[in-house]
């Protein structure tokens, strides 16, 4: 059994590989691959549930992208009536009477959708699900989306969507060129936020990303400085070197990823700025607002997050979680397509408590806090019994502080967030922490990596 800090030690050193993304290699989950129906994992599901709806398609492929995405020239208005049909087959397979607290129609970018697709969407939950009092829609466009057609805006919020995100990211043009969003202006971005206020939405979210490849200082504070310019009800920050493979294995190749230390001053620099300005957050969460009793996030994301409700997603590869069952839908665009709507997936999996804790953990992490109440709630054990080597040592480092609801970033804190990730890794998970940056699809590692997968 490995120390925690020789757990902590080995992933400061390979920083890129202890993301917030668990696991960062799916073939350590191929021994826990199940073969049953669908609709027997959704009939365990508990109340209230959650909603994503995933559309795929995207003008252009940002090169930091994971996700599953597919050309806007293959756009195709059959994907959203299989996904109004995917909606109600998960209505048929949940226990009666399952209430949805959230729903998110994501991406991609779902601001390709006309607004007549989208109220094609709610109806279908309108109509075959019960909604829970806090019930909200979230959405997502792109600067220049929202900017192109100020009158859809105004029909989609007036369809029912509360919340929307606008994924400025960057607003260096030079960043942008670099990494594929060369249409997305700090023009189109002030344009965008114009439409989308004027449309009425409760909450309108802007995105940032930090620690991008060759980023420089003062490159991120001009792309804050225009965040505020904007004034949007909440600020997002996203890590992206430390959370995405695709544009780690980038970086790792062309040398310029960020070192813990840069990453963790850019992340300061964000974090006394933004609550300097009036936005509240703990240390080391990425979401900023100014929305009062909200932490920024959808409803959605923040009890799969926080709470680790069960949640159902719809569409090209959506992931889904049911108690210890995570799902993917359907990989192969055509294949989706031909499913019309049938509950289908490319992999399934039933994951041992000990790996759904981790899961759980290091995504809590990006509130810059551990709830203690919610970790028993859904594991039903203290998570001070489970980790209480881990957070005795982060708290003996000054890296964690005791708080009302659990333990929280103390602030300097986030340059050592991959040691403090890899803490919470489970023995078996451990050598992923070693391994080289690589970059592959599910199952597609090194054959020295999937070996000795198998063999743990």
């Amino acid at each position: 059994m490995s120390s925690p800090s020789g757990r902590f030690d080995r992933a400061m050193a390979n920083p890129l590989r202890a993301s917030v993304m668990y696991p960062p290699d799916r073939a350590l989950f191929a021994p826990f691959r199940i073969d049953v129906p669908v609709e027997e994992t959704l009939s365990e599901a508990a109340s209230p549930l959650d909603l994503y709806a995933h559309i795929p398609f995207c003008e252009t492929k940002c090169t930091y992208c994971d996700y599953e995405t597919v050309p806007v020239s293959r756009y195709t208005e059959r994907y959203v009536a299989a996904l109004a049909r995917e909606l109600h087959a998960v209505a048929d397979a949940l226990p009666r009477g399952t209430e949805v607290a959230g729903f998110d129609v994501g991406g991609g970018t779902p601001g390709v959708l006309s607004s007549g697709e989208f109220e094609t969407l709610i109806r279908a939950v309108d109509l075959r699900f019960a909604l829970a009092p806090e019930f909200e829609i979230s959405t997502e466009t792109t600067p220049t989306l929202a900017a192109a057609d100020p009158a859809k805006w105004r029909r989609i919020a007036a369809a029912g969507v509360a919340r929307v995100s606008m994924g400025v990211q960057t607003t260096s043009d030079d960043e942008l060129r670099r990494f594929n969003r060369a249409p997305h202006t700090a023009d189109r971005a002030r344009r965008g936020m114009d439409a989308l206020r004027a449309a009425g939405f409760p909450i309108v979210n802007v995105d940032l990303m930090f620690a991008l490849p060759g980023q420089t200082a003062e490159s991120w504070e001009a792309s804050l400085e225009e965040a505020f310019s904007l004034a949007p009800d909440v600020i997002t920050i996203y890590d992206t070197v430390y959370k995405n493979r695709g544009i780690a294995t980038q970086a790792g190749v062309a040398g310029d990823a960020p070192t813990p230390d840069r990453y963790g001053r850019l992340y300061d620099a964000a974090y006394s700025r933004l609550t300097g300005a009036g936005y509240r957050s703990r240390y080391g969460s990425v979401n900023f607002s100014r929305v009062p009793g909200r932490l920024g996030t959808s409803r959605y994301l923040e009890a799969r997050i926080l709470d680790g409700r069960d949640y159902a997603g719809v569409g090209l590869y959506a992931s889904s979680l049911v108690h210890d069952t995570w799902r993917f839908g359907l990989r192969r665009f055509d294949a989706w397509l031909a499913a019309d709507g049938a509950l289908a997936a490319e992999s399934l999996y039933r994951l041992p408590i000990r790996h759904g804790m981790a899961k759980f953990v290091l995504l809590a992490l990006s509130y810059g806090y551990l709830d203690a109440a919610r970790f028993e709630r859904r594991f039903g054990v203290p998570l001070s019994n489970v980790f209480a080597e881990e957070l005795d040592l982060l708290t003996t480092r000054g890296l964690f502080s005791a708080a009302d609801d659990g333990w929280e970033l103390t602030p300097g804190s986030f340059r050592q967030l991959p040691g403090i990730r890899g803490l919470f890794y489970p023995e078996d998970a451990l050598e992923l922490l070693d391994l080289p940056v690589v970059r592959g699809r599910e199952g597609a590692t090194t054959p020295r990596t999937a070996g000795s997968l198998r063999r743990s």
